[in-house]
């Protein structure tokens, strides 16, 4: 069938296609509907068997790469309309994730937090834990202030610990306030913690957040200047005036020779900043593998009685 399909034989192909079993036919035409990107076709076939409730893992396939190809929409109606089927129950909710996890992967943050929340009340653990624990990590990574970043994390750790997304997030969100609640008047801490906002958590907010607690917690901290220029990089509206505060305050530092366009490969506050740097980044890893041990040894309440 499908080398009659690639050869142009289409009246082969419907002479082979009437000698398949009834139940393998729709799934071959499928198949070749994708292959021509006929999504009318894909549309008309996965909607017929989701009235028919029939769901196999071509349907996981399709889905896949018709959002590959931007058919957003086509996942989001034939997934709703498995929902409404009589197909079992778990090959429902393993669709829902996968149209909530498509959504957020081609940056539908709303539509994949719509479904992550239907499916986070559903019947079925499992899949509900995975999208409960999807949803503590968007709610770690939408945090803006360390104390917001902490109440998340506490929550995400009752509910959803040990589920691999969210044990991810909860990482850099663990290293960022174990650097940001280190007292170190050099500034090493507080400016990794900056980072690792703006590398890890992708927050510019917590970013900023450290970087500005370093200079008015430390202003004379050797890695002052660095975080006051790394600021500059995160708001364009503001940019300007971060820069205008690091010349005034630190004109003879290495950033703001920087800003100068001047060379700046022999500066000795460049060099022991990053010595500062590289210290405290070798202390708080260690300090977070131990951490993470602790906690992940801690019974949560999902495990009380050892069941989850």
């Amino acid at each position: 069938f499908r080398s009659a399909l690639a050869t142009g034989e289409f009246a082969r192909a419907d002479s082979v296609l009437a000698l398949l079993p009834a139940a393998d036919a729709p799934w071959e035409r499928l198949s070749a509907a994708l292959s021509r990107k006929a999504y009318r076709d894909v549309d008309a076939i996965l909607r017929a068997r989701a009235l028919a409730g029939d769901v196999r893992a071509d349907v996981d396939h399709a889905l896949r790469v018709a959002a590959r190809d931007g058919e957003l929409a086509l996942v989001s109606e034939v997934v709703d309309a498995f929902d409404r089927s009589d197909a079992p129950r778990l090959s429902r909710a393993r669709l829902q994730l996968l149209a909530a996890e498509l959504a957020a992967s081609a940056g539908d943050s709303l539509g994949a937090q719509a479904r992550y929340e239907r499916l986070a009340t559903s019947a079925d653990s499992g899949y509900a834990l995975t999208a409960r624990a999807r949803l503590a990590a968007t709610a770690l990574l939408a945090a803006d202030t360390p104390s917001a970043l902490r109440n998340q994390l506490s929550r995400g750790r009752a509910e959803t610990r040990g589920v691999a997304h969210f044990d991810r997030a909860e990482v850099s969100a663990t290293l960022y306030l174990l650097l940001y609640e280190t007292v170190d008047p050099s500034g090493a801490a507080m400016y990794l913690a900056g980072e690792v906002a703006r590398d890890s958590l992708r927050s510019p907010a917590l970013a900023t957040h450290a970087w500005r607690t370093l200079v008015s917690r430390w202003p004379d901290a050797p890695l002052a200047p660095r975080a006051l220029l790394a600021a500059t990089y995160l708001h364009a509206d503001s940019a300007p005036a971060w820069r205008r505060e690091l010349a005034a305050r630190y004109p003879h530092s290495a950033m703001s020779a920087l800003l100068r366009d001047e060379s700046i490969d022999d500066a000795a506050d460049l060099r022991a900043g990053d010595v500062l740097l590289e210290g405290r980044w070798v202390i708080a890893t260690r300090a977070l593998a131990d951490s993470l041990r602790v906690l992940r040894e801690r019974p949560s309440a999902r495990t009380v009685g050892g069941r989850p």
